[in-house]
Order: structure tokens, then C-alpha cells, then sequence
């Protein structure tokens, strides 16, 4: 698993959730998934690398005239500790989870002990 042998141990992982494409027109569906990982990457060395596997594993960004695409890895930082950080690069928490339901849904079942 590339996100243990980059970016750190994996501590906690949901269930997998299958979700309809938000915000673009698709016929694919999505699967989505929550991990906790312990990194000594800082925010922005973590992003670094999410990059770097996503294009190992076949990420292409292709121009459109949609604001998102299918793609074959989507590697989000939703939390960083309680950090909240704010670049031109990256946003901690992330921006989605006050618009994507699944996130909500899968966050409250991940978060109960």
C-alpha cells in the first residue's frame, strides 16, 4: 500500500461507500473511503506526496469544461490534527465536507467509537 510505505501508518480505515459523481456529469460511480494516517510529513509535504501516488496509480489531469472529472485516484486531506491551514495550494479542513453529503455521513459512522 503506497500511502503506508510514503506517507505513514494507517491507524483507522472506514467501510468503503459507493456515491453518484457530484457537481459533473458522469456514468461512473465512486467508491470512497476515510483513513486516519500517522505522518511526520508536514501539510504541504503530505500533499506532495498524495500527488506522487496518485499519479503512480494512473491520476491524469485532462483539460475540461467541467470543474471536476472521473479519474482513477482522488486522494483528499480532509483533517490534519486541528490544524486549520489555508494556501494557494491546500485547504485544512478541507472545503467538502460542509457540501458532500457522503463525506458528512461517512465522517459521523468513522468518528463513532
Amino acid at each position: 500500500m503506497q500511502i503506508e510505505l510514503q506517507i505513514g501508518a494507517q491507524i483507522k480505515e472506514s467501510e468503503i461507500t459507493e456515491t453518484e459523481p457530484v457537481d459533473f456529469d458522469s456514468d461512473n460511480l465512486f467508491l470512497n473511503q476515510l483513513l486516519t494516517v500517522k505522518t511526520s510529513l508536514s501539510p504541504i509535504q503530505l500533499l506532495d506526496k498524495i500527488k506522487v501516488i496518485e499519479k503512480q496509480m494512473g491520476r491524469k489531469y485532462l483539460p475540461t469544461d467541467q470543474n471536476y472529472q472521473d479519474r482513477i485516484i482522488d486522494i483528499d486531506i480532509i483533517f490534519y490534527n486541528d490544524l486549520t491551514y489555508k494556501s494557494s495550494r491546500l485547504k485544512i479542513p478541507h472545503e467538502q465536507i460542509k457540501t458532500r453529503d457522503f463525506i458528512k455521513k461517512m465522517l459521523n459512522y468513522y468518528l463513532i467509537p
